[in-house]
């Protein structure tokens, strides 16, 4: 995938995100997946936070799964931080 592409499609997902719309563990984890893992280059920037914070989210709830330790307050930060980037991104025009 093109990164203008890939850039134009994570914005309208940060807008939602932003807007209340899309959750942002759900939202950062289709633009992980779904576009940054098909772009054509590195991950930019500006970008690189909805994959590292899906990522710790995803890490976070199956460790609790699996050892039932309490992950709550670093969840809720990267949802903060997905928010955060949801926001520069869409700033960013």
């Amino acid at each position: 995938m093109k990164l203008a592409a890939a850039r134009l499609a994570a914005r309208e997902i940060a807008e939602g995100i932003v807007e209340g719309r899309v959750d942002p563990f759900d939202g950062a984890t289709i633009i992980w997946k779904r576009l940054l893992e098909d772009l054509d280059e590195p991950i930019p920037d500006d970008l690189w936070p909805f994959k590292s914070n899906a990522s710790a989210i995803e890490d976070c709830i199956f460790e609790a799964e699996r050892s039932g330790s309490n992950y709550d307050a670093l969840i809720a930060r990267c949802r903060q931080e997905i928010v955060d980037a949801a926001r520069a991104l869409i700033e960013s025009k």
